[in-house]
């Protein structure tokens, strides 16, 4: 998949075992020494490619150390997948540190990313104050139970970077790294410096993503296989950095790397990322022969993530050589698979790759059914998303009024007790009592002006929170948020004037070989232009990523397609620029409908509408973008026969019962 391949996690090795001798208990079993610990350490890294031949060694150190190997047994269960055995084992008796990292690294791979954290965070809780009492090499060596430690750091790590909070992420990262230096473990140090490079890289700090990466290098030079782990994370900047040479040069000498030192899993996930590299380097065949070769070992040794990686790049490899059949059966095998909520936007990424593979060899048909899956998991997912961000808004809302509530009743209170104390000088002092109840009066009456002010600002801010609800905070158009309350204010009434569905061309490249920041400003700058040739009274709404809608309730049909030749020229005629000396010339793709339509006078309900105007866009993309492609005319006076135009909309255009138009953007030249 575009930008994405299988870095080896070999902190992630670390997460292994399972069987049927999980049984023995923690209490009452001597701790391991030093030279024990080592040794566990080494069969659980070798684990990762060869966990049946260290569980058989694993059998040499029983009974006397059954604790500790138990541990490694569970830690190789959830390598394997068998995460039942290592959950009981886990669940015996009291719960100690290592029962607990199990207990997260099981939820992990279950993919409940917010309990793996809070297990992780209770093993880090109960650990860390042990190893904080060491003061360096002078007092001799780390005697904490530093191993569970770093890889419940890493853990949260993990969970942090898959929920977007990268800075937190980072300093689990440094924290693991500071262990395994004082522990003297340099595999482990080389692993936390590629890591840390990593999240160096997405938050932006190219150059101390440089140094660690150079660090964990020359700290891997002589181990094999943590070095093939270290060249995945080089590969995976390269990435990032649209530098597809250093990517691939890598992934080779990483892939050379497993080869050598006989690590089986390790070298089918390198040859399923290389495939992935083969494939964006439009190199088909090279791609189909590595996936096809990884995708036996990926199924054996249980890695959904890159199996579901390796078997996609397969589907597309094949849809690209023309091999349809064996491409649709991979796709079925695909559809298969389980998707985790933390993948979601990567099975919207494929659903995308499969449906312009299947429009690069003309079957429109596939292409489309891909298209609008990969549409409707958009949509979902940016509905959860805006969901989340309204709770948490509501939460705070909510928060600010009931703070807002005991202010109020703590004011009331101070005015009750003023009273009381007021009544009670009046019984003493007749006199002054009068004029103490005339102050408490005044008090009375500008704590009801501070009540009512407190409450005009909660309306305010109650107003604010839906206005920002509403609004896209990118280019400060409305959203779909809006959108969608305008139009469920009309109910039934059927949609009048002009709809345009529009989308930036080939939007995926800009942020593929420009970055995210690059694509925010194309989109912003995008956005201006429309904005400009609109006219008052015209909605301009930024539905999704890309995307826009334009509603023109009082657009005539015979100026629509002049609107959309306005639009289209708006757009390409002048380049965007994305830095201080660097341009990007930027087209869009239009589809539009205006209704009535002739020659019935045929409305629609706005959500049969948009879905109109979405089918001429894909049609507009279909024919080489840079244009408009819009609905004239429409032969479907009830709701079986406008049913039957959306099931196949190019069919309904060449047998006669819509009328298209088009209308060709300017021209680009160089």
């Amino acid at each position: 998949m575009s930008g994405r391949f299988c870095r080896i996690d070999l902190a992630g090795l670390r997460r292994a075992l399972a069987a049927t001798l999980l049984v023995m208990p923690l209490a009452g079993h001597a701790a391991p020494d030093a030279a024990t610990e080592r040794r566990l350490a080494e069969l659980l890294a070798r684990a990762y490619d060869h966990p049946q031949q260290v569980l058989s060694e694993l059998k040499q150190l029983e009974p006397a150390q059954a604790d500790a190997t138990a541990y490694v047994r569970a830690r190789v269960a959830v390598l394997q997948g068998e995460l039942e055995p290592a959950l009981q084992w886990a669940r015996q008796g009291p719960q100690q540190a290592r029962q607990r990292l199990v207990q997260g690294l099981v939820h992990e791979r279950q993919g409940r990313n917010a309990e793996a954290a809070q297990a992780a965070g209770q093993v880090i809780a109960e650990l860390e104050p042990a190893c904080k009492d060491w003061k360096g090499p002078a007092e001799g060596p780390l005697s904490c139970d530093f191993r569970p430690l770093h890889d419940a750091q890493r853990l949260l790590a993990r969970t942090l970077k898959r929920a977007g909070q990268l800075s937190p992420a980072l300093q689990a990262v440094t924290a693991a790294l500071a262990l395994s230096r004082a522990g003297q473990d340099e595999e482990t140090t080389a692993r936390d410096l590629a890591e840390a490079a990593d999240l160096h890289e997405l938050l932006e700090q190219p150059e101390l993503a440089r140094r660690a990466l150079t660090d964990a290098l020359r700290q891997a030079a002589q181990t094999p296989r943590t070095l093939a782990a270290v060249k995945s994370y080089e590969a995976a900047l390269a990435v990032r950095r649209n530098d597809r040479e250093t990517q691939r040069k890598a992934l080779e000498e990483a892939l050379a790397l497993a080869r050598q030192a006989d690590l089986p899993r390790t070298h089918a996930l390198l040859q399923a990322a290389l495939a992935d590299f083969y494939l964006h380097a439009d190199q088909p065949e090279q791609a189909r022969k590595l996936a096809e070769a990884a995708l036996p070992l990926l199924q054996r040794f249980g890695e959904p993530r890159a199996l579901r990686t390796a078997r996609h790049n397969l589907a597309v490899a094949l849809v690209k050589l023309r091999a349809f059949d064996a491409a649709r059966a991979q796709i079925a095998l695909l559809e298969q698979m389980p998707v985790g909520e933390d993948d979601t936007r990567s099975r919207a990424e494929e659903l995308r790759e499969l449906g312009e593979a299947w429009t690069a060899v003309g079957l429109a048909k596939e292409a489309l059914a891909h298209y609008h899956a990969e549409r409707r998991l958009t949509l979902d997912v940016q509905q959860r998303a805006r969901e989340a961000v309204l709770a948490e808004l509501r939460a705070k809302y909510d928060a600010d009024q009931q703070k807002a509530k005991v202010e109020l009743l703590r004011r009331e209170r101070a005015v009750q007790d003023q009273t009381l104390a007021n009544q009670s000088m009046a019984r003493k002092v007749t006199g002054i009592g009068a004029v103490l109840l005339g102050l408490c009066a005044v008090i009375a009456v500008l704590a009801l002006v501070r009540m009512r002010k407190a409450h005009l600002r909660l309306r305010a801010n109650q107003a604010l929170l839906q206005v920002l609800s509403e609004r896209d905070p990118l280019t400060q158009l409305a959203n779909r948020r809006h959108f969608l309350a305008a139009m469920q204010a009309r109910g039934a009434e059927p949609l009048t004037g002009g709809l345009l569905m529009l989308d930036i061309d080939h939007f995926k490249r800009i942020n593929d070989s420009h970055g995210h920041g690059a694509g925010d400003q194309v989109i912003q700058a995008v956005a201006k232009r429309l904005q400009r040739t609109l006219r008052e009274g015209d909605l301009l709404v930024r539905w999704g990523g890309e995307e826009f809608l334009i509603m023109a309730p009082s657009l005539k049909p015979a100026h629509v397609q002049l609107l959309a030749d306005r639009l289209l020229i708006a757009v390409a005629d002048a380049p965007i620029s994305i830095g201080a000396e660097q341009q990007l010339r930027v087209t869009i793709s239009i589809g539009f409908v205006c209704f009535p339509l002739p020659p019935a006078g045929l409305s629609l309900h706005w959500e049969r509408a948009v879905n109109w105007a979405d089918l001429a866009l894909y049609a507009a993309k279909h024919r080489g973008r840079n244009r408009a492609v819009g609905i004239t005319e429409a032969q479907a006076e009830d709701d079986e026969a406008q049913a039957r135009i959306e099931a196949d909309f190019e069919g309904a255009a060449l047998a006669a019962r819509i009328k298209l138009a088009q209308v060709n953007g300017p021209l680009q030249l160089g």
